[in-house]
């Protein structure tokens, strides 16, 4: 699963660099309107891969004043799980780095450009410095390595429509549980409960089948 530690910005919303945010299990951000929350919330979109910002807002609202690129990073972790795995090791095979750089560079062209990187270890952006193009990735492949360390398509859809999106989920609770699993759960509590559900039909069926033998 995807573990991030922290998220940093340059040329993105109000400043030209910003502090490192750091990022727990569970993070809060809280602040007034305009405080930068959804400044956060545009990258984070963004360096998952995400085809829109919420709401489909244009990148001109968050790029710094007069900015011709932005560099937006998030560290990842890459600790070894029990059995020795790191989550990173579908991306680079073997790799011992603790920390994976997941980075997204904006660039202003005919329209704004999106270029993906998946770095070993902590990449710090250094000014007309690319990073290694080894370590670059098309949108569509960047989202499947993402895939490989738990960042599902239903993550993506909540995080493109934004928050508010929650409203055009279906009201009945089994599509509600559908999409909350589908959002949150792991492969196997996925297929466990799948099965389930194929069972229940199947016996549903032949009661149904049952009853009308006996009418």
């Amino acid at each position: 699963m995807l573990r991030l530690k922290g998220l940093q910005l340059y040329n993105w919303g109000f400043a030209p660099f910003q502090v490192p945010l750091p990022i727990g299990d569970i993070t809060l951000l809280q602040g007034r309107n305009g405080s930068g929350k959804t400044t956060y919330l545009s990258a984070l979109t963004l360096l998952l891969g995400a085809n829109h910002l919420p709401k489909r807002q244009r990148f001109e609202r968050f790029i710094y004043p007069d900015a011709e690129w932005a560099f937006l990073r998030a560290l990842a972790d890459n600790k070894p799980d029990k059995r020795g795995k790191r989550p990173f090791d579908p991306v680079f095979g073997s790799m011992f780095e603790e920390t994976v750089t997941l980075a997204c560079v904006l660039e202003r062209k005919s329209s704004w450009q999106r270029t993906y990187y998946i770095i070993p270890g902590d990449y710090v952006p250094e000014p007309q410095k690319r990073p290694d193009k080894k370590y670059q990735f098309p949108q569509n492949e960047y989202r499947q390595m993402l895939r490989h360390v738990g960042v599902r398509d239903a993550l993506l859809n909540l995080l493109e429509v934004g928050l508010h999106g929650l409203r055009d989920i279906a009201r009945d609770p089994r599509s509600r549980f559908d999409f909350f699993l589908k959002l949150v759960g792991d492969e196997e509590t996925q297929e466990r409960y799948q099965n389930a559900k194929n069972e229940w039909y199947r016996q549903r069926e032949q009661t149904v089948r049952l009853e009308d033998k006996l009418a």
